[in-house]
């Protein structure tokens, strides 16, 4: 269990597991097996399932139940009564299987936000609750149909309830279907004579072998996998984006944009990733004008910052700054990011969000010429997210732009921070003491050819 857990949080269910095929199929053969030791059951199945269970109790009494916190746009009450409506629908790929489904993008499920809304959230719940009471009082009589049953409710207790994790996955019913076939499997055979059986099951192997093969097809290459996704989920934007971005680098660019308007219409939501998406190839066309970026990035400016959108923003900023889209100027950009600390949620100073925007700034403040401001934006975004190797990144930026004495100060700090490493800004590679030497020995060099001034004595 502790090796589980270490390897993935949901390790942690193995002691509820293991107790579920104790109180199902172990407890139908009582009079041939022995019962488990009293003392065994409590400390090693009984225990880490009651905590387990208050743990994810006491995520319940949190304040912040019934609050959207971005960057999900649900909240734990929502996620709550959307996961019974999401389990059926693993239950349904299950039993029913699809040629192919909308893979890794899954954003587009329609979250519940009340019993009723839509009523099938109530229907779930109670569907689920009759198996569930079903195969607890039939465990003995019934018991392989239990342990499927109540093994793939125990295998969903994490990812499924209340944490705060996205809605739908498809690999979390990886572990969570091993039974699910058993009990139809074990009466098919009892019912049916033996080469009845393997016709049938001969036929299964086929039919489900095929549609692997299909899958895999798809899943063989990355433009085959997004273009299948997008199709399937139109109301995605992660597949959309995807989908749009393969066919700029393909050199479709009228489509790509085609997709990109069609979905940011057709998408309810603030689409941040799309409208940046969109921003980011029309630039690269060089067809984004300054009114247009205005218009895009007061709203883009007003929302909550998703994290994720560190990478799309880091493109649009290199293009603008390189000059890809000259009706769009540096000041422009400095002023997207600045305005981005006006909303409260990005502002919270020990946050990922506000790390990353106070890195978006300094890094437009360094190519509008203030150093003293990139500098300041740059440790104020360490402060949030320290990390040698995020504070290199940022001496890199002052250093591409000739600003030798701050980026020399940005990587005394990166020196400080080697032994204490945390998640930052952007996903750099680590960096060593050697490198930051090396680093600092360039830049003095620099600084001496530029200025004629020795700075191997500064700090």
């Amino acid at each position: 269990t502790a090796l589980a857990t270490l390897s993935k949080e949901n390790g942690v269910l193995l002691p509820l597991l293991v107790a579920v095929i104790e109180v199902t199929v172990i407890a139908s053969q009582r009079e041939i097996l022995g019962r488990l030791n009293r003392y065994w059951y409590v400390i090693f199945l009984a225990v880490p399932t009651v905590v387990v269970m208050v743990y994810l109790g006491s995520r319940v009494m949190n304040g912040d139940f019934f609050d959207i916190v971005p960057p999900r746009d649900f909240s734990i009450y929502e996620r709550v009564l959307t996961q019974p409506r999401i389990l059926f629908e693993y239950l349904q790929h299950w039993f029913i299987p699809k040629l192919y489904t909308t893979g890794v993008f899954q954003d587009h499920f329609i979250k519940s936000t009340g019993l009723l809304s839509p009523v099938t959230t109530a229907l779930s719940i109670f569907a689920h609750g009759l198996i569930i009471a079903i195969a607890l009082h039939k465990r003995r009589h019934w018991p392989l149909f239990a342990l499927a049953a109540l093994f793939f409710y125990a295998s969903h207790l994490i990812e499924s309830t209340v944490v705060n994790l996205e809605l739908y996955f498809e690999h979390r019913n990886y572990l969570a279907s091993s039974f699910l076939s058993l009990p139809l499997l074990v009466a098919l055979h009892r019912k049916v004579i033996r080469s009845h059986f393997i016709l049938i099951g001969l036929t299964l192997f086929l039919l489900l072998g095929g549609f692997t093969r299909y899958s895999s097809s798809v899943w063989a290459s990355w433009p085959s996998m997004v273009e299948a996704s997008a199709r399937k989920a139109p109301s995605s934007e992660r597949a959309q984006a995807q989908y749009a971005v393969l066919l700029f680098n393909a050199g479709l660019y009228e489509e790509s944009i085609r997709v990109l308007d069609e979905a940011i219409k057709n998408i309810s939501g603030s689409n941040a990733l799309l409208k940046v998406n969109r921003l980011i190839s029309l630039c690269q066309l060089g067809r984004l004008s300054s009114d247009e970026f205005d218009s895009s990035a007061s709203a883009l400016a007003a929302l909550p910052y998703d994290a994720r959108m560190i990478k799309v923003y880091s493109i649009l900023a290199d293009d603008i700054v390189s000059g890809k889209c000259p009706s769009v100027s540096k000041m422009q950009l400095n002023a997207l990011f600045v305005q981005m600390l006006d909303v409260p949620f990005n502002s919270i100073q020990d946050s990922m969000q506000y790390s990353q925007v106070q890195y978006l700034v300094g890094l437009s403040y360094a190519h509008i010429d203030r150093p003293k401001d990139a500098v300041k934006a740059f440790t104020e975004s360490l402060a949030a997210r320290p990390g040698a190797s995020h504070a290199m990144q940022m001496a890199a930026v002052l250093a591409s732009k000739n600003y030798g004495v701050e980026a020399l100060r940005l990587s005394e700090i990166a020196l400080a921070e080697l032994n204490n490493p945390k998640a930052g800004v952007v996903d750099v590679a680590p960096v060593s003491e050697s490198d930051i030497r090396i680093f600092q020995e360039t830049v003095r060099a620099d600084i001496k050819a530029l200025t004629g001034k020795d700075t191997s004595g500064a700090d």
